[in-house]
């Protein structure tokens, strides 16, 4: 395993760490998956060189894809605790977390937290939602610095470089690869378990399914049943 390596972590907002050099020698020997005291598990996928058809039938276009590298993708999605602790942690006060125009953002709106901040209510193992793109990359310049590695974006919201350090949202190609593939002896499946829908295995409403979920479940709630091979 001598190519870069990229740590990607997900969800409904997604994120991603890339690794520097100080991680190489850790990562050469890598089987399994690492942790992050923010964010958890997170898993290693070999990617490089590997094609796949990015887009599915019935919605996106499909066009063959390659990754020309290696990556780890967090195993659950961004939680709520996890973000309340970026919040308590000034985040929504310190401008080195924000792109400049999200800074403006919040500035102009005078959002001082998330609108559910102070909901008591709130279960903090669910994945977050009802933050804005400013305020999830603000999260993710938060963690990387917070992590000892520099952040990922500039000022105006570019990735500085996608095989560099610090975390980050997912690309699209990334997601959908690690959800639909995510190694290279695996076959393209539909949905992360496998071709036929199961009702069950989903964290979703959907007609003909006969077993109610909510939209929102505990991080993991439906695994394994509902994980890739990977996890």
């Amino acid at each position: 395993m001598k190519t870069k390596h990229i740590l990607i972590v997900i969800p409904i907002i997604a994120l991603s760490l890339q690794a520097c050099s100080s991680l190489m020698d850790y990562l050469s020997d890598y089987k399994g998956s690492l942790w992050s005291p923010t964010v958890g598990d997170m898993i290693y996928l070999e990617s490089a060189n590997d094609t796949y058809m990015f887009g599915k039938p019935g919605g996106t276009p499909e066009v063959g894809t390659t990754l020309t590298y290696n990556f780890l993708i967090s195993r659950y999605e961004v939680s709520y605790k996890a973000f309340d602790d970026f919040v308590k942690e000034g985040g929504y006060n310190n401008q080195a977390y924000w792109t400049t125009a999200g800074w403006n953002f919040i500035a102009a709106n005078q959002i001082k937290w998330p609108r559910w901040h102070m909901d008591t209510v709130t279960s903090q193992v669910q994945p977050v939602v009802g933050l804005s793109w400013y305020e999830a990359v603000a999260f993710t310049q938060w963690l990387s610095i917070k992590e000892g590695f520099p952040p990922a974006y500039n000022a105006n919201g570019q990735i500085i470089d996608l095989l560099g350090d610090g975390y980050r949202l997912p690309t699209e190609a990334e997601w959908e690869y690690a959800a639909s593939k995510g190694d290279p002896s695996e076959t393209e499946r539909l949905y992360a378990w496998g071709n036929n829908w199961v009702c069950n295995k989903a964290v979703c409403r959907t007609p003909g399914c006969d077993v109610y979920v909510s939209y929102l479940e505990p991080l993991g709630g439906k695994s394994p049943a509902g994980d890739t091979p990977q996890g």
